[in-house]
C-alpha cells in the first residue's frame, strides 16, 4: 500500500474518532480541537513529515485550511455566512448586473403563480376571452393557472409578499441554498473544508448564474436534496431528530421538480431502510416512521388538494393537463406520441411542436449505441440552452471536474463510494427524459459538489517520492476557487448586455414604458408571420387580466378579434408585428 493511501486511511479515521469525543464533550473534545487545529492532520501524517522540511507552499495551505477549521467549527455560524455572503454578492453587483427581466416563456409562467399565490388564491378563474390569452407553460382553462408545481412560484410570492418585488425570492431562494450545502457538507467534510465549499457555493452561484439572475429556478431543488442528504448523513450517526428534515426536504422537491428529487428521495429512503434493518435497530426504524409519514401525509394532502382546484382530478398534476392540452410529446423520450389538435397560437405550436417534436424524432431515431452514448454524454453535461450563460456542468464547475477523475484512488473511502455512486443514479435518470437541462440536474450538482471538495480534502495526502504533491494540487485548487466565481460574474455581465434575448427584453421593456407614459388603458394585439416561426412569446399577463393597464393578447383574426374589441370597449387597442426586427407598434384598424 502507498505512503499516501494509509495517510488518507489514518486521517478519516481521525475524523471519525474527533467525532466521537465532538459528542461526548468534555476535556477530551478540547484536547481533540487544539490537535486538529494545530496540524489538521493526523498523528500518522506527523510521523511521515516531521524529517521534512516544510517550504512556504505547505505553510500557505496549512494556515489557510487552519483558519478555516477554526472558523468552521462555529457551524452554525459558517452557514449564516454562507448566506449573507450569497445575498450581499448579488446585492454588490447590482450596478453592473441589474434584476433581470423575464424572457424565457417559463419564467413569465412562475411570475405568474408568483403573483396567483400572492393575491391569496391557489389559482384564477378561466378569462371569459381565454382562447385570446393563450401562452406557452399556461393553462387557460378550466382555470387560468402555470403549468408547474407550486414550489418556485411560491418563493417568488414571498419576495412579492415581503419586498415588493418576486426577484427577492429568488435570492433568497439561492441564498437558502447555498447555506443547505454548507451545512450538508458539514456531515460529510472536515469543518473547514465544508466552509470552504460553501463560500464557493454562495460565490458562483450568487456571482449571476442563471439560478439567480432568472425565475427558472434550480436553487430549490438543489436546497431540497441538499437537506435530505445532509439529514440522511445524520441520521446514519443516530441523530433521529433529523428525519424532520429529510421529510421536509422531501417535501419541497416533489412540490419543485417532482422527478429528479423524487429519485433521490427514494435511492436515500431505501438506503435509511436498508442501513437500519441489517444493523436491526427496529426502534430508530419505528421512530422514523411516524415523522416521516405524517410528513408525507400532509404533502399528499396538499397535493391532491391543489390538483383538485386546477384539473379537478386529485391524481392528475397540472403539468399533465397541460401537456395533454397542447404538447404532442411526452416528457420521457421512450413514451408513444399523443394526437392532439395543433395550438392555434403559432408561440404555443413553435415551443411544443418546433422544439419538442424534432428533439423526440431525434432520439427515437438514432441507433442505441449512438443514442446511450448521447444519453451518457447529456447527464454528466446538461442541455446548453444560452452561449456563455455557462448552463452545463463543465462550465459551472470549471477545472474542478478534472478532480473527479481522482475518486478511483480514493476508492476506499465509503463516502467517496457512496457519493460517486449517488451521482450515477442520478445522472443516469436523466437519460430518461427528452431534456436535460442543468437545474434538472440540480439534485446531482448537490453530490458533485460535495464529491469535488470532499476528493479535494483527500489529495493534501498523496506523496510522490517523498514530496508534498497534494499540497500543490490544493494550493493549485484554493487559487482558482475565487477566479471561478469571477469568470461566472463576467459571463452573466456579457450576457446581460450582448446576450441573444437582450432585443426582446428591451424592446418589450420599451413598449410598456411608451405606452404607461401615455396613460390609460391599452389592449396590444400581437400577431406572428405564419411563415416563420415565433421566436418568443409576447402574450403573458398577471393574476388580473382585466385590473392591468396593457393587456396583451394574440391575435386570431379580424372576425375574432371583434370580440375583443367589445369586451374592452373603452381602452386603446395597438397592433403588434412581433416578427419583425425590431418589433413594429401601431393603432390596431378593424
Amino acid at each position: 500500500m502507498r505512503d499516501w493511501r494509509s495517510i488518507a486511511l489514518a486521517r478519516r479515521k481521525d475524523f471519525r474518532v474527533g467525532f466521537l469525543q465532538r459528542r461526548s464533550g468534555g476535556a477530551g473534545r478540547e484536547r481533540l480541537m487544539t490537535r486538529s487545529a494545530a496540524t489538521f492532520e493526523s498523528p500518522v501524517r506527523e510521523q511521515h513529515v516531521t524529517h521534512r522540511r516544510e517550504t512556504l507552499l505547505d505553510q500557505y495551505v496549512r494556515k489557510l485550511l487552519f483558519c478555516g477549521h477554526i472558523v468552521g467549527r462555529r457551524r452554525a455560524a459558517c452557514v449564516a455566512l454562507v448566506i449573507g455572503a450569497t445575498i450581499g454578492l448579488r446585492c454588490a453587483l447590482l450596478p453592473w448586473l441589474p434584476r433581470p427581466q423575464p424572457y424565457v416563456q417559463d419564467e413569465f409562467a412562475y411570475l405568474l403563480g408568483a403573483d396567483t399565490f400572492a393575491s391569496g388564491r391557489l389559482a384564477n378563474p378561466a378569462h371569459p376571452l381565454g382562447e385570446f390569452f393563450e401562452a406557452t407553460q399556461i393553462i387557460t382553462h378550466p382555470v387560468y393557472v402555470m403549468k408547474y408545481q407550486p414550489g418556485q412560484a411560491a418563493f417568488l410570492a414571498l419576495g412579492q409578499v415581503l419586498f415588493g418585488d418576486p426577484y427577492w425570492g429568488v435570492v433568497l431562494s439561492v441564498a437558502v441554498m447555498a447555506g443547505a450545502i454548507c451545512w450538508m457538507m458539514q456531515g460529510l467534510l472536515l469543518p473547514g473544508w465544508a466552509l470552504i465549499g460553501g463560500l464557493f457555493t454562495a460565490a458562483v452561484f450568487g456571482g449571476g448564474h442563471y439560478w439567480i439572475q432568472s425565475y427558472w429556478g434550480g436553487a430549490l431543488p438543489a436546497l431540497a436534496s441538499a437537506l435530505m442528504i445532509g439529514a440522511f448523513t445524520r441520521i446514519l450517526r443516530g441523530r433521529l431528530w433529523c428525519i424532520w428534515l429529510f421529510t421536509a426536504g422531501t417535501a419541497l422537491g416533489l412540490l419543485t421538480r417532482p422527478y429528479e428529487t423524487g429519485v433521490l428521495s427514494a435511492t436515500l429512503t431505501i438506503a435509511l431502510m436498508v442501513a437500519h434493518v441489517r444493523a436491526r435497530s427496529w426502534t430508530a426504524l419505528w421512530k422514523m416512521a411516524l415523522p416521516y409519514a405524517a410528513g408525507m401525509a400532509a404533502w399528499a394532502c396538499f397535493q391532491m388538494y391543489y390538483d383538485w382546484r386546477i384539473t379537478g382530478n386529485a391524481l392528475k398534476l397540472p403539468y399533465m393537463l397541460h401537456e395533454e392540452q397542447y404538447s404532442a410529446t411526452p416528457a420521457f423520450w421512450m413514451l408513444p406520441t399523443r394526437t392532439i389538435p395543433t395550438p392555434n397560437n403559432p408561440a404555443v405550436y413553435a415551443a411544443h411542436w418546433l422544439l419538442d417534436i424534432p428533439k423526440y424524432d431525434e432520439l427515437r431515431s438514432m441507433g442505441w449505441v449512438r443514442r446511450t452514448a448521447m444519453l451518457l454524454r447529456r447527464a454528466v453535461t446538461a442541455d446548453e440552452w444560452e452561449p456563455g450563460f455557462r448552463t452545463t456542468v463543465p462550465e459551472l464547475i470549471g477545472i474542478l471536474r478534472y478532480v473527479l477523475a481522482l475518486a478511483p484512488l480514493f476508492w476506499f473511502s465509503r463516502r467517496v463510494r457512496c457519493l460517486t455512486a449517488l451521482a450515477a443514479v442520478l445522472g443516469l435518470s436523466t437519460c430518461l427524459t427528452l431534456w436535460a437541462f442543468l437545474h434538472y440536474l440540480a439534485p446531482m450538482m448537490v453530490v458533485v459538489l460535495t464529491l469535488i471538495f470532499l476528493l479535494v480534502s483527500y489529495l493534501r495526502s498523496i506523496d510522490v517520492r517523498g514530496r508534498r504533491v497534494g499540497n500543490v494540487l490544493v494550493a493549485m485548487i484554493l487559487l482558482y476557487l475565487p477566479f471561478e466565481s469571477l469568470l461566472m460574474a463576467r459571463s452573466a455581465i456579457d450576457v446581460f448586455r450582448n446576450g441573444p434575448n437582450a432585443p426582446f427584453v428591451k424592446e418589450r421593456a420599451r413598449i410598456t414604458a411608451e405606452l404607461q407614459r401615455a396613460g390609460g388603458q391599452h389592449v396590444i394585439i400581437v400577431r406572428y408571420n405564419s411563415d416563420r416561426p415565433a421566436r418568443r412569446d409576447w402574450v403573458y399577463n398577471s393574476a388580473n387580466i382585466d385590473a392591468q393597464k396593457i393587456v396583451w393578447a394574440v391575435d386570431r383574426g379580424s372576425v375574432e378579434n371583434r370580440k375583443l374589441l367589445a369586451y374592452y370597449h373603452g381602452r386603446r387597442f395597438w397592433l403588434l408585428y412581433a416578427n419583425e426586427s425590431p418589433p413594429r407598434l401601431e393603432p390596431y384598424q378593424d
